[in-house]
């Protein structure tokens, strides 16, 4: 595999250039929209929707950049699974540490 950094991790996919294009800008225009619609709602106000557009797109760039490297790495299989390991494990201490702790509020027996 060439190395060509983070921006060209799915280089060697065999999906078309224009494929890809439509797919990013039709999931752009769906997150536009989502966001749009929770400042129109009154959930989040604009700088709170501009703030978490940028975490998001900083955190995206840095998982593909961590992918494209474990791929140079390890096979793409082997980069996949440690990929998804990961993002479950770390989800489930997120539930474990922030929700679950809500839900049975002060019944400490629930997690031990």
């Amino acid at each position: 595999m060439g190395g060509g950094g983070a921006l060209t991790a799915g280089v060697g996919h065999g999906l078309s250039p224009i494929f890809c294009l439509g797919s990013s800008a039709a999931l752009a225009v769906a997150a536009f929209s989502i966001a749009a619609l929770r400042v129109v709602n009154g959930y989040h106000d604009l700088a709170q929707v501009v703030v978490g557009a940028i975490i998001g797109v900083t955190g995206a760039w840095w998982w593909v950049a961590l992918g494209a490297g474990m791929v140079r790495v390890l096979s793409p299989r082997a980069a996949a699974t440690c990929a998804w390991a990961a993002y479950l494990g770390l989800s489930a201490i997120f539930i474990r540490k922030r929700i679950l702790r809500s839900w049975v509020k002060g019944k400490r027996e629930f997690l031990a």
